[in-house]
């Protein structure tokens, strides 16, 4: 009955439904037009879902159908082809899924679909070992870079999803370090770091140093991390070592970083000297790192946050008597609200304010005396902590106002996005600041600042949205933002994608992040959000061992050449998140076809997240038949909550006493 309403005037709703059922259930299928409709639909939805039926009908050992499909033109056809093998992996799959790994240019969500779903069918083989070290020796041996990468991540994949021994998984990345591309090492290094095991730290205890490009060197930093805490002597030691000699300011930027955690004491004298390093996003990450070690260095930091003359290296050292967690840190904090710097004054005071619960004024003599009243009974904690949930998802039933609590969110007003009136629905507080006037605004630390797009800063500005991410900052970005602000002050790892003309759709988003905590919440079961992509600045990763792709969509990569929608990456102490839809334009209003309130509530049920509760609550309210009307009291709020996590976690790894 479906088959026969595929090619109809709505042929696209009986494709999703034969995608659903295909895919569901292992059958025998005579469904012989679906490969043809793959070509012939006119819809893009269409053909991907008549891919997604196709693939789901057809036995496993019809390989060719899966080649032809996951190499097509259409781009969303090869993501659907792909995401319907691996929701249905099988040995059979395997060759065929080789072949397109193999082929030279693939985009890159095309890429993840496949390396996921071969390290599944992988995983389902006789010997899934052998078939591992068969199929990615294969592809890393490629004379293509494009191809040996993929192979390095489909080994980091093959530990993740297949559960290999890392005995058997580590010799496979050797011929992938020895490569001449910096790209190919540098994921092989951070593969390393997920495979994980002895040999795999060994590894990284020698590339660290050994490797000549600074790409592959922070890789395999950061990978050295994610085995061994930087507490490990060998850990400690290789750390300390990039710090003092490293040729390149990001690896001794990220080695700073590191070695601020509790009980790393023996990293002080290190961090100490890293405190005159020629390059300033050193100095600042290691005032912080000196602070997260606990309180032996309340007299370093006060003394630098009294006389430095760098405004930044003052504001950094501030925030590291913060992280110390030592009441002895207050009294040069109260101190610092004489300084003449902004950022400097608003980090302690809002720190001070909220640790102490008092509304004082930012000027020390009212803080004196209060410290003098209350200094001797003070017990210190930080206000900006959370309590951990232990990872889990609770937190999404929680009010997003109780998870920003305390924080200060900062907002650039700018022409495009309008954040601050879905914060001031949520009921989140928030304040204004404007291009060329960051540093006035007092962008601290304990901040939250959000880039609107358009995300036009000035060039005063540039340094301090650096200077805001480094010391430990939350950024998150709106599509120009992208190009504008995050380009300008973290440059090297995302950029703009270039496109033939103005990116003006609406599309369906999907979460690719393989289950980030990040993301948990954010995509309700049976919801597909639509991104209102309104002169959208899509994003290209430059570096993908550094970069998380959260969000992204076929369709959107068939339209306009990249699919990528949210990514976060880390800088220093702080977070980067980018979005490239506006946060305010989630409503009715971009829509087309809204005409009834019927439509709207399908509409809201399916791309928006509303309940069936709700949905009972609110149906005959009559703000339901217009779309501006019901703008107002029903949002899609993916994205906000997805922003909602970074500062969930964040403050959750402050009161672990761990960024």
């Amino acid at each position: 009955m479906l088959s026969k309403k595929a090619t109809g005037k709505e042929g696209w709703r009986a494709l999703e439904a034969l995608a659903v059922l295909t895919n569901a259930k292992e059958a025998k299928y005579e469904l012989k037009q679906l490969e043809k409709l793959t070509d012939t639909a006119k819809e893009e939805r269409a053909r991907a879902s008549a891919a997604r039926a196709a693939i789901g009908a057809v036995p496993a050992e019809k390989g060719e159908l899966l080649v032809r499909l996951a190499t097509s033109a259409h781009a969303e056809v090869a993501c659907a082809a792909l995401d319907a093998a691996a929701k249905r992996p099988a040995a059979a799959r395997v060759e065929p899924l080789v072949r397109v790994l193999a082929e030279p240019v693939l985009a890159d969500l095309v890429e993840r679909r496949g390396e996921r779903a071969l390290a599944l069918s992988i995983a389902a083989a006789t010997d899934p070992a052998a078939a591992a070290e068969k199929h990615a020796a294969a592809l890393i041996a490629a004379k293509q870079e494009t191809v040996a990468a993929r192979g390095v991540r489909l080994v980091a994949r093959l530990a993740q999803l297949a559960k290999l021994d890392a005995g058997k998984l580590v010799p496979l990345l050797r011929p992938a370090l020895a490569r001449g591309e910096a790209g190919v090492r540098a994921q092989a290094a951070a593969a390393l770091g997920t495979i994980g095991g002895a040999e795999a730290r060994t590894a990284l205890l020698v590339l660290l140093p050994g490797d000549k490009d600074e790409r592959v060197r922070r890789a395999a930093l950061d990978a050295l991390l994610k085995l061994s805490p930087a507490t490990d002597a060998d850990v400690r030691g290789a750390l300390i070592e990039r710090l003092a000699t490293d040729a390149s300011a990001e690896v001794r930027l990220a080695a700073a970083t590191a070695l601020g955690v509790p009980k790393n004491d023996e990293a002080r004298t290190a961090l100490e000297k890293a405190l005159v390093d020629k390059d300033w996003g050193v100095q600042v990450c290691a005032a912080v790192s000196l602070g997260k070690l606990g309180g032996g260095s309340v007299a370093t930091l006060a003394d630098l946050a009294k006389k430095h003359a760098d405004w930044k290296v003052r504001g950094a050292a501030c925030e590291g008597l913060m992280r110390t967690a030592s009441k002895e840190a207050i009294p040069p904090l109260i101190e610092s609200l004489a300084d003449a710097d902004p950022c400097v004054k608003k980090g302690s005071h809002v720190f001070l304010s909220a640790v102490a619960g008092e509304d004082l004024p930012a000027d020390p003599a009212p803080w004196r005396a209060w410290w003098e009243k209350n200094g001797a009974r003070f017990e210190f904690r930080d206000p900006r902590a959370l309590p951990s949930t232990g990872g889990g998802v609770e937190h999404t039933k929680a009010p997003a106002a109780q998870i920003w609590r305390g924080t200060d969110v900062v907002v650039l007003e700018s022409r495009g996005d309008h954040i601050q009136t879905v914060l001031a629905k949520q009921k989140v507080a928030h304040r204004m600041t404007m291009a060329g006037k960051v540093g006035e605004s007092g962008v601290h630390a304990g901040a939250v600042f959000v880039a609107n797009c358009t995300g036009e800063i000035e060039a005063v500005d540039v340094d301090r949205v650096r200077y805001f991410v480094l010391v430990g900052g939350n950024f998150f970005g709106s599509c120009w933002a992208l190009h504008e602000t995050i380009e300008r002050a973290l440059p090297g790892v995302v950029k703009k994608a270039e496109t033939a003309s103005e990116v003006l759709d609406r599309v369906p988003a999907e979460d690719c992040s393989g289950g980030s905590p990040y993301v948990a919440g954010v995509f309700m079961e049976g919801v597909v959000p639509e991104y209102a992509l309104e002169g959208a600045h899509l994003i290209e990763i430059v570096t993908p061992e550094r970069c998380e792709v959260l969000v992204d969509s076929p369709e959107t990569l068939a339209r306009w050449g990249c699919g990528n929608l949210a990514v976060l990456f880390r800088a220093g102490h702080g977070t980067v998140v980018d979005s490239v839809n506006h946060f305010e334009a989630q409503d009715f209003q971009t829509v087309e076809g809204l005409k009834t309130a019927v439509d709207r509530q399908a509409w809201a049920m399916d791309h928006m997240g509303l309940t069936y509760e709700d949905w009972r609550k609110t149906r005959h309210e009559k703000w339901w038949e217009n779309s501006v009307r019901a703008s107002a009291e029903v949002q899609d709020l993916s994205v906000f909550r997805l922003v909602t996590n970074v500062v969930r976690l964040s403050r959750e790894g402050l009161g672990a006493g761990v960024k």
